[in-house]
């Protein structure tokens, strides 16, 4: 038996023209006439095999209609167990399939349970026993009602809801009071065992609808009815109309009077007049309703009434006298386009004929869900949440006291403060209502940690020194990101309630509320944070793991999902110090708020991809290590690469400066681990010879920080003398590379700025001099910037004076307008206008510094250089004087090597020759600093994603071609990416499947990966290419290769034969895309982008070759990267499985859904060669996500609602 998943949506519909709405076609949907506030309810069926988006509602999956108004859709679910329930009743089963022709209504009764349930009914039970135990006693509620009641016929189904809400109890009834009988014996319901203090099970909405080709027949039946008294006539007047006149009825007033008075329409009819949405309403008798539906039925449709009646003869039978007046006045007004809004709604009599079971009177204990006794009040939530709600006010008051005090103008960040305020008192409105104030408690409990962090960061704004400013920075930040977050994770948990259901969602991308995934993702990602943190403590060594509280919210400003957390540890250079901190302050600052950030709502719909990425993003948080492991190895492997970046732009240098080009790589080699060894020694090696840092345990992003500090002030300064002139000559000898006299403003610049520094060297006082030096300096910059792109008519000075220029006092951002005009511009000399600006920054720096400005701009002084040079020359020449150079210079290279040791100083150890040691470092470092140290800054990065990387593929069980599959749908779409970029994937590849027995990089391994992915991929491009053509598409076949592909040696030709074979895959998803022609057709689309995808990964595949066996002779030299990474799969390889046999249900549950979505991921293929496992995929996601749903409204209530 097959699940059943309906999408509704109720619209609301303006009245129109009568040509526009001639132009609509046809829906697909059933449709039915619907009371209260909306017109119109649309039900389509989906199937379990669509995307999730679709069945969720969200666009582009699900289109909308844009002549609707208003809209609110839900997502209706009733899996293939619930539906085995229904067999053998007679009344259950499909309540959108009328098979009885007197049942005319069709009611859903949406059915929220309250909070005080979710808190304490089945407290030995868990959430989905819970929910299992509320689904059986609707079932058992309805049913008895059938078996008891005398209302007549009718048809149920009970749905859990995907949207708002938690059940939907779906009817077809002959009577329109039996949906509201059945509401009311839901509403009296109440938890057996909750003492005297009732507490009631749910609270409902019911929408009445009728199917509109079954009130049409019952109309003409009743009109064809010569005897009208058997009609049911129980009440009297059974309809309420509400309408609203439109601006051509108050145009034509005067018009109306007249025919008002004419046919004295008001005898014996009471209107009444409305203030608010609409004019009038006027009670009416069920005739008087059926004989109005088709035309108001017609009205709202099409701008007119039903043409077949107003062409009906006089003779023609009637459910009501020809002379009623309000039939008469309502056609009048529809006839003339006199109605812009008509509103229905349906009356139950509320009198002693209604009550007839005795099932009907009273409250009625549940049989299932039950609880101990709940004597006190204060165990409720409303009770509980308002007690949160004091002490939180009570810390916001003192934070804004604290915010306000601070004396930089911040205004902004006060105005965020006050907002977190508003905030607060937002909760207080969500805890009135039962439907959302388990949210409340949510809400309140982020900002609960949101209050301890500011204060956190307060107290390290006050104890910090050079800091100050970017602590402010980011204080200010992260409560605009808090705000931003918490207010928008607010405004979906709002839609859960029943005041919402009967409103328009006019989100752009689904007009269905999405909290039960957004919720469900969160507590997906609690459990697993916890999991980890428990089962890895010791092996990262944490003795107070940090409680995640995370939140999803849809951003459509971000461009991917990602992770962050707010107010992140590792912000004052000093760790420690900020480790005394966080442990003094007297509250629980190790909560944070993670803030999940989804793009667009369709990321949420597809599950596999989306828990994928979530396992990712999350993973930045956590390590397979110790700090001081992963910082060590760190550290070892990104100053090696620094010291690598130098030697390489050395050698570079000295190629230029003599034309030769034979270098050998190891004397490179060896010289470049005398600098690593050098600068280990300056930094971080101790006088026992032990590695030993001040950040050796610090988060990554203080690391980074400190590690880009030391880099700095040992290679950041190298022209700090005393002497002003020797550093202007320094400046100057950079500006003479991009000099050019004729014709420019370069001889008067230097004239100028040889006469200021004449003034200084002459002036005991410098003040003032300082800003006119840097203003020539930087307009001298400038110029030689504007003639290496060929463009001089960009001169900041304009056409005056450049001396007067010089002499005003005027304030300039230096660097704000260089940016601007420069790093904006497509140029192949933006390297060359980078080194320009990099000498005017060092040159202005050093005159700040030496004329004893404060200026914000500065460079670093550390007498660390010096040592670091000293300790570099001597290693370099005890290693060139050594046995190992002085072998190399037996061979061919010679007389280039005797010229490198000559060139850079090192063949003599004298004072000379450490002065031209100095220069020629002093120029690299000085032309490569910013290069050097953005390379840095990158390392570490990649680093972190590679590692989260490995977190994914080992928690998903990922295969190679799941992994790249991954990567490809995440591409960024027409860009030729660096070699860097496929690096990463490279290293997944290596490390995740490449190790051999003994934990080593294996040659082998890698070609036999290679083939396997290549042939894969080749299969599956192949099935693609054949489904096309069935499809009607004019295609050649894909080439398909019977021989197998062979790669088992270094052979060059073997190689070239695979990377040919690789291109072929390339340039087919590329034929393709340019091939079709259909491309309105669903299923050639869903073709077209996994041959996209495909593309991508033969490009990936086409690098992995092309570079793979270099790769790992690159890890095999930066053994450091390579045994960290070794490291990280030892740990990691059994993730899945440790979630799978873990201790807690939750987790296992989790673990197994992974292991269930990796199939998918790993064959996607199957997404459009298998309907079966798209169903099946949906059906687990559609499960997992609501189980996790209801495991955190259950955590929350237990935690707020508890002793």
């Amino acid at each position: 038996m097959k699940a059943d998943v309906r999408v509704v949506r109720l619209m609301r519909k303006i009245i129109r023209d009568q040509k526009e709405m001639q132009t609509m076609g046809e829906t697909e949907h059933s449709n039915y006439f619907a009371t209260d506030y909306f017109d119109v309810m649309k039900v389509e069926r989906k199937e379990l095999s669509s995307p999730l988006t679709s069945i969720m509602g969200i666009w582009p999956d699900e289109k909308m209609d844009i002549l609707d108004v208003a809209a609110q859709s839900y997502s209706l679910y009733c899996s293939a167990e619930m539906m085995e329930l229904e067999k053998g009743k007679e009344e259950c089963g499909d309540p959108f399939v009328c098979e009885n022709i007197k049942m005319q209504f069709l009611s859903m009764i949406q059915v929220h349970i309250t909070p005080e349930v979710i808190a304490h009914a089945l407290p030995t039970k868990n959430a989905e026993e819970l929910i299992d135990a509320v689904y059986q006693d609707l079932f058992d509620a309805v049913s008895e009602f059938a078996d008891t009641s005398s209302n007549g016929l009718f048809v149920f189904r009970i749905y859990k809801m995907l949207s708002a809400g938690d059940f939907a109890v779906v009817l077809r009834s002959a009577e329109a009071e039996t949906s509201f009988k059945v509401s009311s014996l839901l509403r009296r319901r109440v938890m057996a065992g909750s003492s005297e203090k009732k507490i009631v099970l749910y609270k409902t909405y019911t929408l009445l609808t009728f199917g509109n080709d079954i009130i049409r027949q019952e109309i003409e039946e009743q009109r064809d009815d010569i005897n009208l008294s058997q009609v049911r006539t129980t009440g009297n007047d059974r309809f309420v109309l509400r309408c609203c006149y439109s601006n051509l009825y108050w145009s034509n007033k005067e018009k109306v009077d007249e025919y008002l008075k004419a046919e004295n329409i008001f005898s014996g009819i009471q209107l009444y007049g409305l203030n608010g949405r609409y004019d009038f309403s006027v009670r009416i008798t069920d005739m008087q309703f059926l004989e109005l539906l088709n035309d108001i039925k017609a009205y709202k449709e099409t701008g007119i009434r039903s043409l077949k009646d107003k062409s009906m003869s006089n003779g023609s039978a009637s459910a009501v006298k020809n002379e009623d007046g309000i039939v008469k006045y309502l056609k009048y007004l529809m006839d003339n386009n006199f109605l812009s809004y008509i509103n229905e709604r349906y009356l139950v009599a509320q009198d002693g004929n209604v009550e007839e079971s005795s099932s009907l009177l009273g409250n009625k204990a549940s049989l299932t869900v039950y609880a101990t006794s709940v004597e006190s009040r204060k165990k409720f939530l409303d009770y509980k949440i308002s007690e949160m709600y004091d002490l939180i006010e009570e810390k916001c008051k003192k934070m804004r006291q604290k915010v306000n005090g601070i004396k930089d103008y911040r205004k902004n960040m006060k105005h965020y403060a006050n907002l977190l305020d508003k905030l607060i008192k937002l909760c207080y409105g969500i805890n009135g209502f039962s439907d959302t104030r388990i949210y409340a408690a949510v809400l309140l409990e982020q900002l609960d940690v949101v209050m301890d962090s500011i204060t956190v960061y307060m107290e390290m704004y006050h104890q910090a020194e050079e800091e100050k400013e970017e602590i402010l920075y980011l204080l200010e930040e992260y409560i605009r990101e808090s705000v931003c977050a918490l207010d928008g994770y607010a405004q979906y948990i709002r839609n859960n309630n029943l005041q919402s259901l009967q409103t328009p969602n006019y989100n752009i991308e689904s007009n269905m509320s999405m909290e039960k995934l957004l919720i469900g993702y969160s507590e997906f990602l609690k459990v697993f944070t916890e999991f980890y943190q428990r089962t890895k403590k010791d092996m990262i060594k944490i003795d107070n793991p940090c409680e995640y509280l995370p939140i999803v919210v849809p951003v459509l400003s971000e461009r991917d999902v990602s992770v962050e957390t707010l107010f992140h540890k590792g912000v004052m250079n000093d760790w420690n110090k900020e480790k005394e901190i966080r442990s003094t302050l007297n509250i629980a600052s190790n909560r944070c708020c993670m803030v999940i950030s989804v793009p667009t709502l369709t990321e949420l719909g597809n599950v596999r991809t989306m828990i994928t990425s979530l396992f990712h993003e999350v993973a930045h948080q956590f390590r397979y290590e110790t700090r001081k492991e992963r910082n060590d190895a760190l550290l070892k492997y990104v100053v090696r690469t620094i010291m690598r970046d130098i030697i390489n732009k050395l050698i570079q240098k000295l190629q230029n400066d003599t034309g030769l080009r034979d270098w050998n790589i190891d004397v490179g080699r060896r010289l470049e681990m005398s600098l690593v060894e050098a600068y280990m020694e300056t930094n971080y090696i101790n006088d026992e010879g032990i590695l030993e840092y001040s950040f050796q345990e610090a988060p990554l992003t203080n690391f980074q920080y400190c590690l880009n500090k030391d880099l700095y002030e040992v290679l950041g300064d190298w022209e700090l003398k005393d002497d002003i002139r020797s550093v202007f000559h320094a400046f100057l000898k950079e500006i003479m590379y991009h000099y050019q006299p004729e014709g420019s403003k370069c001889p008067e610049a230097i004239h100028i700025l040889d006469e200021l520094i004449g003034q200084i060297e002459l002036k005991k006082s410098k003040e003032g001099l300082d800003e006119e030096i840097v203003k020539c300096a930087y307009g001298l910059s400038w110029e030689c910037a504007c003639q290496n792109i060929d463009n001089s008519a960009m001169r900041i000075w304009e056409d005056i004076h450049f001396g007067e220029w010089i002499a005003n006092k005027a304030e300039i951002e230096y660097e704000a307008i260089w940016n601007k005009t420069f790093r904006t511009m497509e140029s192949d000399k933006k390297s060359e206008i980078q080194k320009i600006w990099n000498n005017f920054f060092r040159f202005s720096s050093w005159i700040y510094d030496y004329c004893g400005s404060k200026e914000k701009i500065k460079i670093y002084n550390s007498k660390k250089k010096t040592r670091f040079l000293k300790k570099a020359y001597q290693k370099m020449c005890l290693e060139w004087i050594g046995n190992k150079i002085q072998e190399d210079l037996s061979s061919d290279f010679d007389s280039t090597l005797s010229f490198m040791g000559r060139a850079l100083g090192i063949d003599c150890n004298t004072k000379e020759n450490y002065r031209m040691f100095e220069e020629q470092i002093s120029f690299v470092v000085n032309q490569n600093l910013k290069y050097i140290a953005d390379m840095a800054e990158w390392r570490i990065g990649k680093y972190r994603e590679e590692t989260a990387d490995m977190f994914m593929c080992n928690a998903m069980r990922l295969t190679p071609f799941g992994y790249m599959h991954m990567l490809a749908v995440g591409w960024p779409s027409n860009q030729e990416l660096p070699n860097e970029y496929y690096s990463r994937s490279q290293n997944i590849l290596l490390f995740q499947w490449c190790l051999d027995e003994e934990y080593k990089l294996s040659y082998s391994k890698f070609r036999e990966l290679c083939v396997r992915l290549i042939e894969m991929l080749e299969g599956a491009i192949y099935r693609s290419s054949q489904r096309l053509i069935k499809l009607g598409e004019q295609l050649e076949l894909l080439q398909h290769f019977n021989e197998p592909l062979i790669w088992d040696s270094k052979d060059e030709k073997q190689v070239s034969d695979i990377l040919e074979r690789i291109e072929g895959l390339n340039y087919y998803c590329d034929y393709v895309e340019g091939k079709i022609v259909e491309w309105n057709n669903s299923h050639i689309k869903r073709e077209c982008e996994m041959l996209k995808f495909y593309g991508i990964m033969a490009h990936m595949l086409d690098q992995l070759v092309d570079h793979g066996m270099e790769q790992i002779a690159y890890l095999n030299d930066f053994k450091e990267l390579r045994d960290d990474y070794i490291r990280g799969i030892k740990q990691l390889k059994n993730l899945n499985d440790e979630m799978c046999n873990d201790e807690n249900p939750l987790v296992q549950q989790l673990g197994e859904f992974c292991k269930e979505i990796s199939i998918l991921q790993n064959e996607p293929y199957l997404l459009v060669e298998c309907d079966e496992e798209n169903r099946k995929m949906n059906e687990s996601s559609i499960e997992f996500l609501l189980r996790m749903y209801y495991v955190n409204k259950r955590r929350v209530a237990q935690q707020i609602g508890g002793e």
